[in-house]
């Protein structure tokens, strides 16, 4: 039996009297998250409590999977961000490069 999921986070925010909530793309919404989870993020939930045991940055350098485009279910390592001011962000990744690190 599965003993805990990866779910990718949608937004962080707060709720009613300020209490801060996580969003995940699972539809799951978590109260009191750690500080240092962003959106983007992954984080490790045990299923039994439902309860946050990790989490991983979306950052330069660590292990992705590609979920949506012509590229869905590639792995790879993210090489660069590039922001867009106020609008999208361009992820570039290396595919297959986790292999060679």
């Amino acid at each position: 039996m599965l003993q805990f999921m990866l779910c990718k986070v949608r937004s962080v925010q707060f709720g009613q009297k300020g209490i801060p909530c996580l969003n995940t793309y699972d539809d799951r919404t978590i109260r009191y998250p750690d500080p240092l989870i962003k959106a983007n993020d992954t984080i490790k939930i045990d299923l039994e409590t439902n309860k946050i045991m990790d989490f991983i940055k979306f950052d330069v350098g660590n292990v992705v999977m590609v979920i949506s485009g012509r590229n869905t279910g590639r792995v790879g390592v993210i090489k660069n961000r590039e922001k867009h001011k106020g609008s999208f962000e361009t992820i570039h990744v290396l595919l297959g490069a986790f292999c060679y690190i």
